[in-house]
């Protein structure tokens, strides 16, 4: 209760301050700054005991893991089971939870522009467009997300509704993003990337915190968990959180009418039963209003309305996973989860329930084999309440049958390592998926590391694309398609055939340190896809005296995709860090003569960033990011360009105490508004919009 009043108090208090004077004032801070650090950086040199002390104090320092740290930091996603980055077989990157706090990121679709080879573009105050290797969109279909191994991919529309995905930002413990196909481990769906979000262990998250902030977009938000240890065994930790962020602006002008607001609560246990058992014990529940901006095809004139209503949001899950040790080389873990989502928009009523139980075992059978395999049931049930159109049945239950297989095998010891697997998959659309994958890692030289690997991937269909018919939208003479005198309006039908995408994927990754304070990690990637989702045009109908095509969904698309990724971090100084990440992509897809629109997305896209301890109470964090320019559909099917845009977030923070951190927070600084994603379903593109917060974090 006293977190709602303190939100609607801070929410108060901004509305009521003036814009621009919080602009202003932030940048005469941050220009003074930026000239103190010239006369500081020379004095902190010699100052490395004053460095050393903060290093001890404060545990979240980026500072606090040199180079080989980071490179060695152990991740999961890959091969399921822990293995230092640099000896992954795969394109991954870490977010640390120090990335996150010196980003100034305040979601985590935000944090994941660090990554390479991850588009995230924003589409308007609550919706986001995020996609690995191409085929961007608010549903883009090909890369999966987990939650502590828990995914949120929807299997209604195949996407992530990413304006509910949210945990307390300070409690996660990293972000794993694998680009490229991880469907051997991880099952269909997982064609283009995995993004993992991994929450801390409560023994690391004991006693208090306490998170508050204001700005102009970034209105009211704030977070309260604490941590306890129940005996010697168990700890536990419960949190809650809650904000509020204005709305946007259109493009041609007013407001966009996307403002949106959250409460999620949640708890972990973590309980050390014995030397070999381990038992984790998760809880969420969030509860919100995303305001709503919809353009609703007619066929009648207007054509179009403006559907202006709040979506409520709803849901919770619950989770348990069990994990026993049997020496060093044998392991297994049981894991089970169930998951409810609820969504009311101007035009669905949607209700999920998910029931997911994985089992996996890690063995060793001979002294060069590390052997992986599980097998999986989810049980998904989805109640389409109201639908634009009709989708038969209303309710639909679908049940998922797994088994992978993975084999390491150390080819030449501490050299050489091939990495043979494959998953296979159930399910009722496209009967059984076999998805193999082979992986080669050689370590050159412990500066120099090599890894090539071939997938093959798939992407199942979902209920929307066999069971539905939606009015999709009502064309203007001329405009798309339409090369007619008269209105056009196009339904898209489900299709009981439409089957699998599929991806062929090559790829090569090379790591190297070429000196202590300098690493580079690079992947170079071509896919190949076949069967991808377009459409066919029926024979038209009149309806209200409007031409009407029925747009059956086909497998009448193909093309490949290529690109190159590069990630480097540069140890300037003992106190400044700067990290580079970058992203060329190339597409080629081939449609026919009737199916010629296709988004095309950014070629390049450029993050920098910049991490400065300018004593041991001050930081200084700059990020720069550049995006090409890109092309999408709009509302009326006609292709748009998105103009190139470069944005520069800008964090000052200082710590009087080494519990305490007083931050300031500037994004988007170079611009006061810019497009980076047209949803079809808006009717005008949206600003995304400067903006400035100011965020208290004590830990105690």
């Amino acid at each position: 209760m006293y977190l709602i009043y303190l939100l609607k108090f801070l929410c108060f208090q901004i509305i009521t301050m003036q814009k621009y004077r919080l602009i202003i004032t932030f940048l005469v801070f941050l220009s003074s700054t930026l000239y103190s650090t010239l006369s500081l950086a020379d004095r902190l040199i010699t100052e490395k005991n004053d460095v050393t002390k903060n290093t001890s104090d404060n545990k979240n320092n980026i500072q606090s893991l040199d180079l080989k740290d980071l490179m060695d930091i152990q991740v999961t996603s890959v091969a399921k089971k822990q293995q230092s980055l640099s000896n992954s077989a795969a394109a991954i990157f870490v977010i640390t939870q120090q990335d996150i706090e010196r980003s100034g990121a305040t979601s985590i679709p935000e944090a994941l522009r660090m990554a390479p080879g991850i588009n995230v573009a924003r589409i308007d105050s609550n919706k986001w467009a995020i996609t690995s290797r191409g085929f961007n969109g608010r549903f883009a279909n090909k890369l999966l997300v987990m939650i502590d191994g828990r995914t949120v991919y929807t299997p209604s529309y195949s996407g992530v509704y990413w304006e509910v995905q949210d945990t307390l930002m300070e409690d996660i413990e990293r972000i794993e993003v694998i680009r490229g196909p991880g469907a051997t481990l991880w099952g269909a769906n997982a064609v283009n990337g995995v993004i993992n979000i991994i929450t801390k262990n409560s023994i690391e998250t004991q006693g208090g915190l306490v998170s508050l902030g204001s700005g102009d977009q970034e209105q009211a938000f704030a977070g309260f968990r604490y941590g306890a240890k129940l005996d010697e065994q168990t700890h536990a930790r419960a949190y809650i959180k809650g904000f509020k962020r204005d709305e946007f602006n259109f493009k041609k002008g007013g407001d966009a009418n996307d403002e949106w607001e959250m409460l999620q609560t949640g708890t972990r246990m973590d309980s050390q039963i014995s030397n070999r058992n381990s038992l984790t014990l998760q809880a969420d529940y969030y509860h919100g209003k995303v305001q709503d901006n919809q353009s609703i095809p007619l066929l009648e004139p207007p054509f179009y309305e403006t559907a202006n209503k709040k979506t409520d949001v709803n849901g919770g899950n619950i989770m348990a996973r069990w994990q026993h040790t049997e020496s060093l080389t044998s392991e297994f873990s049981l894991q089970l989860y169930y998951d409810y989502t609820h969504r009311e928009e101007n035009y669905t009523n949607i209700s999920n329930n998910v029931f997911d139980i994985d089992f996996q075992h890690r063995f060793s059978p001979l002294e060069t084999h590390d052997v992986v395999w599980g097998v999986g049931y989810r049980y998904t049930n989805d109640d389409f309440q109201r639908f634009p159109g009709f989708i038969k049945p209303r309710k639909s239950t679908l049940e998922l049958f797994n088994a992978f297989l993975q084999d390491e095998i150390n080819l030449i010891d501490n050299t050489l390592w091939l990495t043979l697997g494959s998953k296979f998959e159930h399910n009722r659309y496209t009967d059984w998926e076999i998805q193999p994958s082979a992986r080669l890692f050689w370590n050159l030289h412990p500066r120099h590391k090599l890894w090539a690997a071939f997938s093959k991937a798939v992407r199942t269909p979902s209920r929307y694309e066999h069971n539905s018919s939606i009015l999709h939208g009502v064309l203007p003479p001329g405009t798309g398609f339409n090369s007619s005198g008269d209105y056009t309006g196009y339904i898209i039908q489900g299709n009981p055939g439409f089957d699998s995408e599929k991806v062929y994927s090559y790829e090569i990754g090379y790591r190297m340190s070429p000196m202590n304070q300098i690493t580079f990690d690079s992947t170079v990637f071509y896919n190949d896809y076949k069967d991808l989702q377009g459409y066919e045009f029926g024979t038209p109908q009149n309806i209200n005296s409007i031409v009407v095509y029925p747009v059956p969904i086909a497998n009448n698309r193909k093309g490949h995709t290529s690109g190159l990724e590069l990630a480097s971090n540069w140890q300037v100084k003992q106190w400044w860090s700067m990290d580079l990440a970058y992203t060329y992509f190339y597409e080629n897809i081939k449609t026919s003569s009737y199916d010629v629109l296709v988004s095309a997305d950014p070629e390049n896209i450029v993050s920098l960033r910049s991490n400065m301890n300018l004593n041991h109470k001050m930081d200084l964090d700059l990020w720069l990011k550049y995006v090409d320019s890109s092309q999408v559909l709009n509302h009326i099917g006609e292709l748009t360009t998105i103009k190139a845009y470069t944005t520069l977030d800008a964090r000052i923070a200082w710590k009087p105490r080494a519990q305490l951190t007083l931050s300031l927070v500037g994004q988007n600084l170079l611009d006061s508004e810019h497009v980076e994603y047209i949803d079809a379903g808006i009717f005008d593109s949206v600003e995304i919009e400067r903006g400035v917060y100011f965020k208290i974090l004590w830990d105690f």
